[in-house]
């Protein structure tokens, strides 16, 4: 059989672009059930925005959020989200909250765009319901507008930049990629690495295992008589592809390197809660799509060398997450880093390899078994074998704004504060108050600086247990002159002390009234909270 009919070249036509269309809608829909028409943001999301806050302000390379530090992770997110913001005149709560249509609904396209590059608009189909229904991380986060699954969209982009460009080795023909295509690949890595790091090295780890595998297969790829890929030149094209993106990301790695020396590693050693949920790691809830994943992976190693990465980057995946499985049990003998990032990303290449093992084994069932009936039981035999495969996954669909926070409530609950925080302090005050107000409030929806914020979202040059012990001494002291000197040491300004009621404001303001370096600044109509002043001392 002649290897290019066997393995035509994908050209999209009309049909594609009517289903991207609904695709997008249906996303929009969805999303719009999910969230109920009201502003939603995950809790990480506070983080981003602080600093798109401070961005569009024009203080970008700073922490958003303690007073004297550096920016400490990539800025990509915020840095997109504050340029819309400018550019529309909206606030930037609004585009974070409408980027769960916008932004996350590229998803499923540049899934559907990449797998339809290499195989037809069935497996593309199929790999959509077996990545967001039949993996409950995507059921439940698809919709998250955090960087690391926003990233996850030039994931897609750069694997379907890199496997276009692989068109041109295929075949046997040996020719090398032009120079432009492996630009724009290094560009789209780049970018994904700029956005959120851990999209980067999935992404630049996937196509490295893909030369790799390529390279281990060659003999079998031959041996089968199938469409041969050559590693070298793909190695080289690997190289120009690594040569790009490490000139663009040789700022960020350096800085992340060298310049943030961790006083504390809690980011990168969180060990999230969901890891020993059967539901996640295990896709409990769609327990066959694990061997149709690994059927479809089978099936890629010995027919279809244009999409090894898929395989590879599920490897490098499950990779990440042993570490992570191992290492939070030995301590700080095994390093490793957000393994719950490796399992969304791990079960999304698993996905794809299980859309393609359910469509390979439904047409072989069809033509070895079926065959007298084949033209009128095809469709039905696929229907069947994906939603076995992946249908279980809708159960989980009910969780699929489990993470969201309403912002709505705490915009009307802080709507006075908030408002004079805004037109009476500037970016570089710093408000002494309790842990969460200063990370949801203070830093979060008004871009201002405080003592400590969630120990999670805390830049890791800051002495963490410091500022918590030091923070909790200021709120709690009834030692005028202590409370200074620990204002002096982090240059306080104010001093915000939310309240649950009037005799609760009451009591603050009793307790403070006699201290004479404390103005009051504010005091909410409905008793929601105080600000006080911190004068200088003469």
């Amino acid at each position: 059989m002649d290897q290019n009919r066997r393995h035509p070249v994908r050209r999209f036509g009309a049909a594609d672009g009517i289903i991207l269309l609904v695709i997008g809608a249906s996303w929009c829909a969805f999303a719009a059930k999910v969230t109920g028409g009201r502003r939603c943001v995950l809790y990480d999301t506070f983080r981003d925005l602080a600093w798109a806050e401070n961005m569009r302000a024009g203080r970008i390379w700073a922490d958003p959020a303690l007073s004297g530090l550096p920016w400490w992770y990539a800025p990509g997110g915020p840095l997109i989200m504050a340029g819309l913001a400018r550019l529309a005149h909206a606030s930037v709560v609004d585009v974070y909250s409408s980027s769960i249509f916008w932004f996350n609904g590229l998803l499923p396209m540049a899934g559907y765009l990449l797998v339809r590059s290499i195989w037809d608009r069935t497996t593309a189909i199929i790999a959509l319901l077996a990545v967001f229904v039949g993996s409950y991380w995507w059921t439940t986060h698809a919709l998250c507008n955090i960087p690391g699954i926003q990233g996850t969209v030039l994931v897609l982009m750069g694997l379907w930049g890199w496997g276009y460009s692989l068109r041109a080795v295929a075949g046997g023909r040996g020719q090398s990629p032009g120079v432009a295509s492996g630009v724009i690949t290094g560009l789209l890595l780049a970018a994904a690495t700029w956005l959120h790091p851990l999209c980067g090295i999935v992404l630049g780890a996937a196509i490295f295992t893909h030369v790799v595998l390529l390279a281990l297969t060659a003999g079998v790829a031959k041996a089968d008589g199938q469409l041969h890929l050559p590693a070298i030149p793909a190695a080289r094209f690997m190289l120009l592809v690594a040569l790009v993106a490490g000139l663009l990301t040789a700022p960020l790695a350096y800085h992340l390197m060298f310049k943030v020396r961790a006083q504390h590693s809690m980011m990168l050693r969180f060990f999230a809660s969901e890891l020993i949920e059967p539901e996640f790691y295990a896709n409990a809830l769609a327990p066959l799509a694990v061997p149709a994943g690994l059927l479809g992976a089978w099936y890629i190693l010995r027919h279809q060398p244009t999409a090894l990465w898929a395989v590879g980057m599920w490897l490098f995946c499950l990779l990440g997450q042993l570490a992570g499985y191992v290492g939070s049990r030995a301590g700080h003998y095994v390093p490793y880093m957000l393994p719950h990032e490796f399992q969304w990303h791990g079960q999304l290449a698993a996905g794809i390899c299980g859309a393609v093992g359910v469509v390979e084994l439904s047409r072989r069932i069809v033509g070895r078994v079926l065959h007298p009936q084949r033209s009128r039981l095809s469709g039905l035999v696929l229907v069947v074998a994906a939603a076995v495969a992946f249908g279980p996954g809708l159960r989980g669909v009910k969780g699929a704004g489990r993470y969201f926070i309403e912002l709505d409530p705490l915009l009307e609950r802080t709507s006075q504060l908030r408002g004079w925080i805004c037109q009476n302090t500037s970016l570089e005050d710093v408000f002494v108050c309790p842990r969460e107000a200063g990370y949801q409030l203070v830093a979060g929806l008004t871009g201002r600086k405080c003592i400590a914020v969630s120990p999670g979202h805390t830049n890791p040059l800051a002495d963490l247990r410091q500022r918590l012990a030091d923070l909790g001494t200021m709120l709690s002291t009834t030692d005028e002159q202590l409370f200074a000197n620990l204002a002096q040491r982090y240059g306080a300004s104010y001093l915000l002390l939310p309240c649950s009621g009037q005799q609760e404001a009451d009591v603050l303001r009793q307790h403070y009234e006699n201290w004479t370096h404390l103005r009051l600044a504010f005091a909410e109509s409905q008793a929601g909270a105080v600000v006080y002043q911190i004068m200088e001392r003469k």
